[in-house]
């Protein structure tokens, strides 16, 4: 993973679980610090992408600039829409308009 976050060196414990026959044990591994971080914040994209693939309007079209266009008016929608549940969140007492 290239980045420049964080420093290569740094690791961080996880859990893992593995399956020996019928048990599960559980083991502390390292982890690249950088790993740790990607995981962290790219919650919001994933969630982005899963909303994206169910409500999308993109169309079979023959133009490559068409498809593009119409991805990105599908991103700024569900871009919208979270931001939009994150305000109703952060303000729950507030009526919007």
């Amino acid at each position: 993973m290239i980045t420049t976050v964080g420093n290569v060196n740094d690791q961080v414990q996880v859990n893992r679980k593995t399956r020996t026959g019928d048990v599960w044990r559980t083991n502390v591994v390292p982890q690249p610090q950088t790993f740790a971080t990607y995981n962290k914040y790219m919650n919001a994209v994933d969630r982005s992408d899963q909303i994206l693939t169910t409500n999308n309007i993109q169309r079979k079209c023959m133009k490559w600039w068409k498809i593009m266009f119409y991805h990105l008016i599908d991103m700024a929608i569900v871009n919208s829409y979270i931001l939009f549940l994150e305000h109703q969140a952060k303000f729950p007492d507030h009526e919007d308009l």
